[in-house]
C-alpha cells in the first residue's frame, strides 16, 4: 500500500472554486466538533477524576468504570472517528482512537505563516486507580489542496467514502516511514491515491499528503 512518490504534471491543472469550497467547508464542520467533542470528553470523564480525587489509590468500582467506556464509545459525537479500540478489564480501561481534528500548518519556506489543513490525531486514554491519563498526537496531516483534489478527480463528494480513504493513511506502519521521503497510498484499484512526504514532528514520522492523484 506505501510505494515512492512519482513525480507527475497531472496536479498543475487548476482546481475549481466548487472543490475548494467543499474542502474548506468540511474543514469548518470538523473544527465545530472538535469544540463539541473536548466539551463531551470533559463531561464524561469529569465524574471519574472527581471520583479518584476524592478516594485517592482506590480502585474505581467495575459498573463505573464499564459506564464511563461505554459513555465514550456512544459519545454523539463520532462523525470524524476513524477507529476506536476500547479494552475494559477489572479495574483498568484503555481507549486508543483515531479522529480527524482541524489543524494548521506552518510553511517551510515562511514559519510565520500557517495554512488551514485536516489532520488525523491518534487519542489514548488510559483510566486505572492512579489518574486518567491522556494522550495525543497527530499521526498525518492532509492540505484543503489534496482534499478538493480527491473530490475533484474521484468525481465524487461522498464524505463516507473519503473518511475511509483518509483513514488509509492513519493506517499506515510508521515504522516503515523514511524522514523526508516521498510516498503513495493508493485508495482505488487503477493505483490513484493519495500522494505527500514524511516528516518529523517533535520527533516522531508524520505522513504529510499534498494531493490526491489518479495514478
Amino acid at each position: 500500500m506505501l510505494a515512492a512518490e512519482t513525480a507527475t504534471e497531472a496536479d498543475a491543472a487548476p482546481i475549481g472554486a466548487a472543490h475548494w469550497d467543499l474542502a474548506r467547508d468540511l474543514r469548518r464542520r470538523i473544527a465545530a466538533d472538535d469544540e463539541a467533542y473536548l466539551r463531551a470528553v470533559h463531561a464524561i470523564s469529569q465524574p471519574v477524576i472527581e471520583r479518584l480525587r476524592r478516594y485517592p489509590g482506590r480502585s474505581l468500582r467495575p459498573a463505573m468504570l464499564a459506564d464511563f467506556v461505554q459513555q465514550w464509545i456512544s459519545t454523539e459525537h463520532r462523525l470524524y472517528r476513524l477507529d476506536l479500540h476500547a479494552k475494559l478489564e477489572r479495574v483498568r480501561a484503555t481507549l486508543t482512537e483515531r479522529r480527524l481534528c482541524a489543524s494548521k500548518v506552518r510553511r517551510l519556506d515562511d514559519p510565520l505563516s500557517s495554512e488551514d489543513d485536516i489532520a488525523a490525531n491518534e487519542i489514548e486514554l488510559i483510566v486505572d486507580r492512579a489518574d486518567v491519563r491522556l494522550r495525543s498526537r497527530c499521526v498525518c496531516t492532509f492540505s484543503l489542496h489534496a482534499v478538493a483534489r480527491y473530490m475533484q478527480r474521484t468525481g465524487t463528494a461522498d464524505e463516507e467514502a473519503l473518511l475511509r480513504d483518509m483513514d488509509l493513511i492513519a493506517q499506515v506502519d510508521r515504522s516503515r516511514l523514511v524522514s523526508e521521503a516521498g510516498f503513495k497510498v493508493a485508495t482505488d484499484a487503477d493505483g490513484g491515491g493519495w500522494r505527500g512526504r514524511a516528516i518529523l514532528q517533535d520527533g516522531l514520522p508524520v505522513l504529510a499528503v499534498r494531493t490526491w492523484l489518479p495514478e
